[in-house]
């Protein structure tokens, strides 16, 4: 398999400890969002047949802001093998933010959270094409007494319990690589909360190129929520990785 260098994907022959780095801004049209955010992990490698197949653990921090808008977050990615990880993490969330598109007098907009999640990501790839599905389960709970009808998430920007609540998160994206510096993907995400059930699915085709130690990335999409209207989405990026990780 190719090197596949996306939002998700990253890989490295490297058979002793190292550091990684990477840093990353994206902008969504709707619901309009932007952010800027900061990221390093420790790779380790377990076991190793070769450059596919292979065990590996890698813990990482990484800090966003999006201005009114910041996070803090410890994560620990395990991979028996090294198309199957198992993650874990914990988040605080900072947000003093107002959005436009949600009824901010009914659900608190301003607020501070914690999230802690599980995940699991499947990869497969068969010469220039490849699979991801993730699979992401996040617990929120407010910091401070919410005395509204509940909150709203900052990353989904669905409305949730005012004691807590969860959000399941399932991504699957296909696609293949274009010569040696484009790849095209079909991304589609959906996510549902447990005690409100507002739910929403993001569906995009995006685009993919590299060039160095830099990756750009774009696309459109139709984004459907409740209590939103179904929109077009644009979604645009670029990623500078620094110190590439272990990680497929």
């Amino acid at each position: 398999m190719k090197k596949i260098l996306l939002p998700l994907l990253i890989i490295s022959s490297t058979a002793f400890p190292f550091f990684d780095g990477n840093v990353t801004t994206a902008f969504r049209s709707f619901p309009k969002s932007g952010y800027l955010e900061a990221e390093s992990g420790y790779n380790h490698k377990l076991w190793s047949k070769d450059n596919i197949l292979y065990g590996y653990t890698r813990p990482s921090i990484s800090a966003t802001s999006a201005g009114a808008y910041n996070s803090f977050k410890a994560d620990l990615e395990i991979a028996p093998v090294s198309f199957i990880t198992f993650g874990s993490g914990y988040e605080i969330i900072q947000n003093r933010q107002q959005y436009a598109d949600s009824d901010c007098s009914k659900y608190s907009c301003k607020i501070d959270l914690r999230r802690k999640y599980l995940r699991i990501k499947v990869l497969a790839g068969y010469k220039n094409f490849f699979a991801v599905i993730n699979f992401n389960r996040s617990f929120y709970t407010p910091i401070r007494q919410v005395n509204r009808e509940g909150f709203i998430d900052p990353q989904s920007q669905l409305s949730m319990a005012k004691n807590g609540d969860v959000i399941n998160t399932l991504s699957t994206a296909i696609g293949a690589e274009i010569g040696d510096h484009y790849k095209i993907l079909a991304l589609s995400i959906f996510g549902k909360v447990s005690n409100s059930g507002d739910s929403y699915s993001h569906n995009s085709l995006l685009l993919h190129y590299q060039k160095l130690k830099l990756n750009f990335f774009g696309g459109l999409g139709v984004y459907r929520a409740s209590g939103f209207t179904t929109r077009p989405s644009v979604l645009a990026g670029v990623k500078w990785t620094f110190k590439k990780g272990i990680g497929l």
